[in-house]
């Protein structure tokens, strides 16, 4: 998901996680935002491998973000958790992320592992990200990351970005295929 501030990532984001149900969500909010610690408590700063219904990780941003390796890997061999992971422009870059996110994206779908990635600049995240995603869910969109959107997934974003209210979202889902649609939150 990507978008504005405002334009509700997280709300529809939880949403989202409340339909799926699995045995633990792990919350990975670098950003720390104050949203999380209202829902949840105070965020630990490690990950609690005995996997709670629900974790807050970690709201401190690490020197080099492959030091966020270490929330991945006993999530998926664990199995059966899912992560939202807000701000994943903070926890990998482009250039610069570690292999156990890479590991949790592209095999975790085996261990039923799944994660809801959320930031403001798509300009910014790894590649396999949005390769591996199942359904985008996107805000306002300018600039550089318009551009790598409708690269990337060989649409047209352009039209409903000029045409999207407040709070609406264009979804699109690579398995569904056609063009990507608004949809109200």
């Amino acid at each position: 998901m990507t978008g504005s501030p405002r334009d509700g990532k997280t709300t529809l984001a939880l949403a989202i996680l409340s339909t799926i149900n699995p045995d633990s969500t792990v919350i990975v909010n670098p950003g720390a935002e104050k949203k999380y610690y209202d829902l949840f408590g105070e965020a630990r700063t490690t990950v609690d491998t005995s996997f709670p219904k629900i974790q807050h990780v970690a709201p401190q941003i690490y020197q080099d973000k492959r030091d966020y390796d270490q929330i991945w890997w006993p999530i998926v061999m664990h199995g059966n958790v899912y992560t939202l992971n807000d701000e994943v422009s903070v926890t990998a870059t482009e250039s610069r992320y570690g292999p156990g996110m890479s590991y949790h994206v592209q095999q975790g779908r085996r261990r039923n592992c799944g994660q809801i990635a959320l930031t403001q600049r798509l300009h910014r995240v790894p590649l396999f990200l949005i390769d591996l995603t199942d359904h985008l869910f996107i805000g306002y969109v300018q600039g550089r990351d318009l551009e790598r959107l409708e690269r990337d997934t060989q649409r047209s974003w352009s039209g409903l970005m000029q045409t999207r209210q407040e709070h609406q979202f264009s979804y699109w889902s690579k398995h569904r295929g056609g063009d990507p649609v608004l949809l109200p939150l």
